[in-house]
């Protein structure tokens, strides 16, 4: 009677009835807050898409290839305009190490000695050797929302035929 039931079966079945209402509602909660996360992440990658797209579609303008990598100078994304997918022996595309695109394991080679530096922080310009020479490349410091380094957006030039 306290706590306004007419008996034992009545209460323990309101009880569970409120229980049961309030971990759905609990639920429906975190099913909205999923929902719109994954909305979220949704609208981001078609963002991205969206700017690959425009950057692949201003590479094949200005003759070059952008990329960016990760700390440890793996390839995440590639904008390939004029350059073909095999260039100079080598297939330009996500996955690669920044060693394998230029062929070489010396840090002193020009092209990973940019990407090193990019990693300190510093913007490299610098004009490539060997099959490489008539290439210009830029690498600058990627950072991320904390303005740590996270890796490198590399820009390769063809400067002649």
């Amino acid at each position: 009677m306290k706590v306004g039931g007419s008996g034992r079966s009545e209460v323990i079945a309101r009880i569970i009835s409120e229980r049961a209402d309030k971990a759905l509602r609990q639920e429906n909660i975190e099913r909205k807050s999923l929902t719109e996360l994954v909305a979220e992440k949704e609208r981001s990658i078609l963002d991205l898409r969206s700017a690959l797209a425009l950057l692949n579609l201003a590479m094949d303008q200005i003759r070059s290839t952008t990329w960016a990598t990760d700390e440890n100078l793996v390839i995440r994304i590639v904008a390939n305009g004029e350059l073909p997918s095999t260039h100079c022996g080598v297939v330009w595309e996500a996955g690669k190490t920044i060693y394998e695109i230029f062929k070489t394991e010396d840090p002193l080679d020009l092209g990973v000695a940019a990407h090193l530096e990019g990693l300190k922080g510093i913007e490299t310009s610098v004009r490539l050797l060997g099959e490489f020479s008539n290439m210009t490349l830029r690498v600058v410091p990627l950072r991320d929302e904390a303005n740590e380094v996270m890796g490198c957006i590399g820009v390769l030039n063809i400067v002649g035929d």
